[in-house]
């Protein structure tokens, strides 16, 4: 028999858990929250189709040739080659340049000009001073204007090359290149000027052939710009 101050087995009190659901459920709370790991990153040769900075087809091989010789030289080539073609069509700074037509008929123009003003002013001083016929006694007019006309062209070509009226329109006169006129070039042109003067203008017209009129021609000179 058992002995009645002995507690039985289902007299002993129950055993209290350690934790309460309560602490439980704040222990769950107070733990960190658990990451996801991290994806392993892809190297960068694999595009992804996701990443539209990325190209969707691998880049196409370059040859050396372009590698080489990149667009940007050869465009830097071409203009230089440009250039240079350029330049060897233009004249040099230093070289002399022909006059052109328009410019001779101008300083011719101008000469001229001068002349007429000179004869007119010769013409109504004689009126002026009683001269109403015009005979043999009235020659001097016309043999002063030649005479004029002789030194107005001969020694401003000698000395400078250049008259009153090619020096307006910006021509001058030289034996070749920059060599100057002697005095029978410039006696030579004179007669050249009014033989043109004599047809009109029409032997300047020679200088569209070679850049020499009839006066370059018979006095052995040229024309150049100024």
């Amino acid at each position: 028999m058992s002995d009645p101050r002995r507690p039985s087995l289902f007299d002993l009190p129950a055993e209290e858990s350690e934790h309460e659901p309560g602490d439980e459920q704040a222990g769950r709370e107070a733990r960190p929250t658990e990451r996801p790991p991290a994806r392993a990153q892809r190297p960068l040769s694999e595009p992804s189709a996701r990443d539209p900075g990325l190209p969707l087809f691998p880049p196409a091989e370059i040859p050396d040739s372009e590698l080489r010789s990149p667009p940007r030289r050869r465009s830097e080539r071409s203009e230089t080659s440009e250039r240079s073609e350029t330049r060897a069509e233009r004249p040099a700074p230093g070289a002399p340049v022909p006059a052109s037509l328009g410019s001779r008929y101008l300083a011719g123009a101008l000469d001229l000009a001068l002349h007429v003003g000179l004869g007119g002013i010769l013409l109504g001083g004689a009126w002026l001073l009683g001269a109403r016929s015009w005979g043999f006694e009235n020659l001097g007019i016309p043999a002063f204007l030649v005479v004029f006309s002789f030194l107005y062209t001969t020694i401003p070509l000698a000395f400078w090359g250049q008259t009153p009226g090619m020096m307006r329109a910006r021509i001058a006169a030289c034996s070749g290149e920059d060599g100057a006129l002697t005095f029978g070039q410039t006696a030579l042109r004179w007669l050249g000027s009014l033989f043109t003067l004599g047809l009109l203008g029409l032997p300047g017209l020679l200088a569209l052939v070679g850049g020499r009129s009839f006066s370059d021609r018979l006095s052995g000179s040229r024309c150049w710009r100024a």
